[in-house]
């Protein structure tokens, strides 16, 4: 009996030194654990036997600096405010650890002394939550004292701990230090020994917050050593990030998700190095997937050979970067050398610029001999489609919509400055959109110089006229880019071009309607650049003498299309007299529209006269029409700008009136031709333009 008391005593003994951890624990004034320090040594000297919540029951001070590094076992540790209330945790060292820098520590249980193989543990299924159960209010703040602490990080997650979530929190980092002040960082660690870094690393919903110092940041994923093994599955959502210098840096990372979070940089003083928003930096791979972030505001006020990029991609990864709205630029001092502006530079592998709004703001301080632009490209190799690209910078000397002439395929984008900047290009060198498509007949053949309203300089959403704007239809692609900032599907054959899809859809678009006299007949050709749940067209026609528009023929439409269709109508039960035509546009519903009127006379022709060609520029049709008030021997025939005959057309003897002719360009190559009539003693030329 003795003996099994002794063997009980010793039993009970050893659970409670080395303590088996399950089950909820409260942390704050009047618990057991007063501190989230005293409680994590706790666990990190124990076991973990079952899933552990450790609920924030008041404000918290921590003194000193510490860890958690423990196998869960394949457990979980979360830690929460107990109620609907505001906790915050205030970390109060101002001494950098020994070890891992950062206040609280996750993957080491002893942060503050030598950082080894040893106390560098894999402590998964760590969660923070700053949410109290059943509630949707962040209640978990956690800041430290506004002091000049070296490498001052709230959180760090070192090592391969694997699902780490942290969320629903408020991040505030006061200190001053200029050894770059972070928010939340994580670190894949390579020593002789071991190569490891955080697997499944999930930041979603806080608030992050670095103005406490001229290089504060809101995240870093960095390195200690040059690990092989990189992040993975890493995802960044529904954050606001407001920071000084960098916003979001990622290095050794294997590709991620970022998306629907809001980024402010409000860069002070001058650091004296280049400052960024969302930076892909070093050992990258994978791809990473960058949609629905709303990038607020970026201003610098650097006066030296340095500047901002809002997102800055690196090479060796490949890179997805749609539906988001970049808005804000500024820089608020004078520039004594190059100072470089640009809201997305650009060198990754591959990748895809797909419906991003871009706006550049009127900067306050202009000068500058640096560059100011919306896209930068260094590895040009993304495919630029769908954005929207609008100025309002009139004085620097230096701006520009994309940096360079895209590679790969780039079209259906809207570049527009609103104000006059002899300086500003489009693309490259190029100050005008034509002149660009010109010199580069297969880039932008689709792209447009339209104005676009936004509900204000930041929310870049559209509105006003821009609401049903044919000029902003842009081209579908298919997933996941069918579905805009908002979450709204794009229209599966009209989309918007841009990060905002709106409830107005674009209507059928009529380019052009036009008649032609041919003999005793009047031939009516239009067409449109697109049409939505088109019925088809009755063709409407009123003499001079009569006020009342008939109906004599009806031509079926095309139901939904994105590309231009033509349509032609001959009306063959005419005499001499003037003659006016309209169409009536109809929709599937019923709903209908006219188009203008026109008018034909179907008099003697009292010149000869040759018109210009429609559509023109064209591809690969246009037609030619002209009139003869008398009978001729008529060629019409087509030359090269050099002055080589390319085909003839018409070589006939024809009575007066008016024709129209077909002209093919198929086998054409795009460039500048000269078409040419000779009726009798009449001759006459004028140019065309082929484009492919």
């Amino acid at each position: 009996m003795k003996k099994l008391f002794t063997f009980l005593f010793v039993f009970t003994f050893v659970q409670l030194s080395f303590g088996q951890f399950t089950g909820n624990y409260n942390i704050g004034v009047g618990q057991t654990y007063t501190t989230l320090k005293s409680f994590c040594d706790a666990v990190n000297a124990g076991t973990v036997t079952g899933h552990i919540t450790a609920y924030i029951t008041s404000d918290l001070t921590e003194a000193a600096n510490f860890g958690l590094g423990i196998n869960t076992n394949g457990f979980s540790i979360t830690i929460r405010p107990d109620q609907d209330i505001n906790r915050t945790i205030t970390f109060t060292s101002t001494t950098d650890n020994t070890g891992p820098s950062g206040h609280f520590v996750i993957g080491n249980p002893t942060p503050t002394v030598a950082w080894t193989d040893l106390n560098t543990i894999a402590t998964s299924n760590v969660t923070i939550d700053g949410y109290a159960s059943g509630f949707t209010t962040k209640r978990l703040t956690l800041t430290n004292a506004s002091a000049s602490t070296a490498n001052a990080r709230l959180i760090t997650l070192v090592g391969a701990c694997q699902n780490t979530v942290i969320k629903n929190c408020i991040f505030i980092n006061n200190s001053t230090s200029s050894t770059s002040p972070v928010c939340i960082v994580a670190v894949a660690r390579q020593t002789t020994g071991i190569d490891v870094s955080p697997i499944n690393l999930t930041v979603e919903n806080n608030t992050l917050s670095g103005l406490g110092s001229v290089v504060s940041m809101g995240m870093r994923i960095t390195n200690s050593g040059t690990p092989t093994t990189k992040v993975t599955g890493f995802v960044f959502k529904n954050n606001i990030v407001t920071a000084r210098r960098r916003l979001l840096e990622i290095n050794y990372t294997n590709g991620g998700d970022i998306y629907n979070n809001e980024f402010t940089s409000l860069q002070t003083g001058a650091p004296g190095t280049t400052s960024y928003g969302l930076w892909t930096s070093l050992g990258l791979a994978g791809t990473f997937n960058i949609y629905n972030n709303k990038f607020l505001q970026s201003t610098t006020q650097e006066t030296g050979a340095f500047g901002h990029r809002v997102v800055s991609l690196a090479s060796t990864a490949t890179y997805n970067i749609y539906n988001n709205t970049f808005a804000g630029m500024d820089k608020t001092a004078a520039s004594t050398a190059a100072l470089n502006l640009t809201y997305l530079f650009y060198s990754g592998v591959a990748g895809k610029i797909y419906n991003n709004t871009f706006y550049m703001p009127a900067l306050t301080n202009a000068t500058s001999t640096g560059y100011y632009s919306c896209i930068n490209i260094s590895g040009n190799t993304a495919e630029i489609i769908n954005n929207i690209f609008i100025s309002d910078e009139a004085t620097h000397t230096n701006p520009s919509f994309i940096s360079a002439v895209p590679t790969p395929a780039s079209n259906f984008n809207d570049f527009y400055m609103r104000q006059s900047n002899i300086n500003h290009k489009v693309v490259s060198t190029y100050t005008t959109l034509a002149a660009y498509q010109v010199a580069n007949p297969t880039k932008y053949v689709n792209s447009k110089s339209v104005n676009v309203n936004f509900v204000s300089a930041t929310d870049l959403h559209l509105s006003g006229p821009s609401l049903g704007d044919v000029n902003l239809m842009g081209t579908p692609l298919g997933a996941p880019f069918n579905v805009d900032i908002d979450g709204e599907g794009r229209h599966a054959i009209f989309p918007y071009i841009g990060a905002d899809e709106t409830d107005f859809p674009l209507p059928v678009e009529l380019t052009s309607f036009t008649a032609s006299v041919i003999g005793s007949k009047v031939r009516l050709n239009w067409q449109t650049a697109t049409e939505i749940n088109n019925y088809g067209f009755e063709i409407l026609r009123k003499t001079q003498d009569n006020t009342e528009w008939e109906n004599i023929g009806f031509i079926s439409g095309n139901g939904n299309s994105n590309s231009q269709k033509s349509y032609s109508y001959t009306d063959e039960s005419i005499s001499l007299g003037k003659y006016s035509y309209r169409l009536k546009q109809i929709d599937n519903d019923g709903t209908f529209e006219f188009s203008s009127t026109i008018e034909v006379d179907l008099g003697i022709p009292k010149d000869f006269l040759l018109s210009q060609n429609y559509p023109n520029p064209f591809n690969p049709m246009t037609k030619i029409q002209y009139t003869l008030p008398i009978d001729a021997q008529v060629t019409l025939q087509i030359y090269s700008i050099t002055g080589e005959l390319m085909e003839s057309l018409v070589s006939e003897y024809q009575s007066q009136g008016s024709y129209t002719i077909d002209f093919d360009g198929s086998n054409f190559a795009s460039g500048t031709y000269i078409y040419r009539l000779v009726a009798n003693d009449f001759v006459q030329t004028k140019k065309m333009t082929l484009v492919k």
